[in-house]
C-alpha cells in the first residue's frame, strides 16, 4: 500500500533524508576543497593532539648518500603535542607528508633517513609514546623533491583515507606552509 505524502511519518522520514543528503554534501565538498594553507607559526590540532613544524632545510647531500641531479633532501622536523587527560599518543613519523606549493608529493627518502638515522644515534622514523597533558615528541623525517624549493606543504594523515576525510569533515583540510631554511 503506497505512502501518503501528506502522513506525518512520511513526512518526517522524508525530511530527515533530504538533512542527511545536505550533511553528506556539505561533508563531501568540505573534503574535497582545496586545503587552507596556515603559516608555519601554527599547529594543527585534531581531537587532542596538535602537530607541528619545527624546522625544514634542504640538502643535496645528508652523511655520504646523494640526492639525484636536479633533487634534493628535505629534511622536515615534525612536532606533535598531546593536550589529553589521561591518554597516551602513538606518534608515527610517517603521518606527515610534504607536497610542492603546487601540490606535487614528495617521497620518503630511505637512503637518507638512515643515513640522518646514522648520524643523530637514533632512529627517527620510530613510533614514539607521548604521555597526556601537554608532552611532546618530535622527530626528523628525509623526503626528496625538486632542488630549489623555498616552501613546502604540510599535511597530516593519521589514520588513512577514512581518517583524512573525518579529519577534514571535523577539523578542516589545512595544511601548513613550511619555508626551507629554518
Amino acid at each position: 500500500m503506497p505512502q501518503n505524502p501528506k502522513d506525518p511519518k512520511t513526512l518526517f522520514l522524508a525530511i530527515l533524508g533530504l538533512a542527511f543528503l545536505a550533511f553528506a554534501a556539505i561533508m563531501l565538498v568540505r573534503t574535497l576543497s582545496a586545503p587552507q594553507i596556515v603559516d608555519e607559526s601554527r599547529e594543527i590540532t585534531y581531537d587532542d593532539f596538535s602537530y607541528g613544524v619545527s624546522g625544514l632545510r634542504a640538502t643535496t647531500v645528508l652523511s655520504s648518500v646523494s640526492a639525484p641531479p636536479g633533487q634534493a633532501f628535505y629534511i622536515f622536523k615534525a612536532r606533535v603535542t598531546n593536550h589529553a587527560r589521561g591518554v597516551d599518543y602513538k606518534f608515527k613519523p610517517e603521518i606527515f607528508r610534504l607536497y610542492t606549493p603546487d601540490g606535487k608529493p614528495l617521497e620518503n627518502a630511505t637512503a637518507a633517513q638512515t643515513a640522518l638515522d646514522a648520524s643523530l644515534g637514533a632512529p627517527q622514523m620510530q613510533e614514539v609514546s607521548i604521555g597526556p597533558q601537554g608532552e611532546s615528541a618530535g622527530r626528523e623525517v628525509v623526503f626528496l623533491g625538486p632542488q630549489g624549493l623555498s616552501s613546502v606543504r604540510v599535511a597530516i594523515s593519521t589514520a588513512g583515507w577514512v581518517g583524512n576525510v573525518l579529519d577534514a569533515v571535523f577539523g578542516g583540510n589545512v595544511n601548513i606552509e613550511a619555508k626551507v631554511g629554518r
